[in-house]
């Protein structure tokens, strides 16, 4: 799969316990998790949802995060993602459905429940139901209500971006404005396989509903609800500061997904958008060096919501 979390390298380390640092995922799960609720859906489905705080004051401001593809708990992964952020923050994230609190990839494949539920239209209506049951109920009383959208949910919260006019500001990590079908042809040509995605498109969607039927890990009824959509259909209806931020060499979202968002706002004269590219850098704007630049990234946000 090409989409993917921080939460993959953990995975990785915490199977041949090589690594401290993601040894550590798994202990501030234990140890010193987030908040963890549960939120009943319109439908009646329970969803668990997680909640953070970063600084010593009130929080001013709140993050709605969305995070990416993958069969992980976000209790994971939460606390470390956000832990170089200053600031008066109450960060939420509302975890997928038929995702328990400890799941990972590491021992269970995705259920078939999960596989049911586990398409663009269903998050899209859960998390805009979320982020309104959480400002109803705490009476909006933030400054800014931040909509934090990463890789997958880059698109997803551009499209709530549209119809939630709760939201002030959308921060995008790792996703851009080409249609992801497009993505997966530059992902495929970089890496020099030899793989005909006409014909997997067209098997795709002559199936859209088959969660048998699998491509890259995931069932053709996900494949379906985010291959052919357009982000650009999403973005230019958005009139919020949108701040973007990608790396250089970006492994699971092509660079030029980015870059072609930030022109097309150029070319329309739009100004509310801003980009940061970071040179070197991966999916996670992390450097083959080593360097942090999420750690940037977020000085940079909070310079930009001021």
């Amino acid at each position: 799969m090409f989409r993917k979390l921080i939460l993959a390298g953990f995975t990785m380390h915490l199977m041949c316990c090589s690594s401290v640092k993601y040894m550590g995922y798994f202990c501030d799960a234990t140890f010193s998790p987030p908040q963890e609720k549960t939120m009943v859906m319109e439908d009646g489905y329970a969803s668990t949802y997680f909640s953070t705080q970063k600084g010593k004051g009130k929080p001013d401001k709140v993050i709605f995060f969305i995070s990416g593809s993958g069969y992980n708990s976000i209790k994971y992964y939460l606390k470390h993602y956000f832990s170089t952020l200053k600031g008066n923050y109450k960060i939420y994230a509302l975890q997928k459905r038929y995702i328990s609190s400890w799941t990972t990839e590491i021992f269970r494949k995705p259920s078939k429940q999960f596989n049911v539920y586990n398409y663009f239209d269903v998050w899209v209506k859960d998390q805009n139901y979320f982020i309104n049951k959480i400002l109803s109920d705490e009476r909006n009383i933030y400054e800014k209500m931040i909509l934090f959208g990463v890789s997958e949910g880059g698109t997803t919260a551009a499209k709530i971006a549209t119809i939630n006019n709760k939201i002030s500001n959308l921060v995008i990590v790792g996703s851009g404005g080409i249609k992801f079908e497009e993505e997966l042809r530059i992902l495929i040509k970089n890496s020099g396989m030899a793989l005909d995605l006409d014909v997997i498109y067209t098997d795709i969607k002559e199936n859209p509903n088959n969660i048998e039927r699998s491509f890259y890990g995931h069932p053709y009824k996900y494949w379906n609800s985010v291959l052919f959509i357009d982000p650009m259909e999403f973005y230019i209806k958005i009139t919020v500061p949108i701040l973007v931020a990608q790396g250089e060499y970006d492994g699971s979202t092509p660079i030029e997904s980015g870059r072609f968002l930030r022109d097309e706002f150029n070319k329309q004269g739009k100004t509310h958008l801003t980009f940061m590219e970071y040179k070197g850098a991966d999916h996670t704007l992390k450097s083959a060096n080593g360097k942090e630049g999420l750690n940037d990234f977020f000085e940079k946000m909070n310079e930009w919501l001021d």
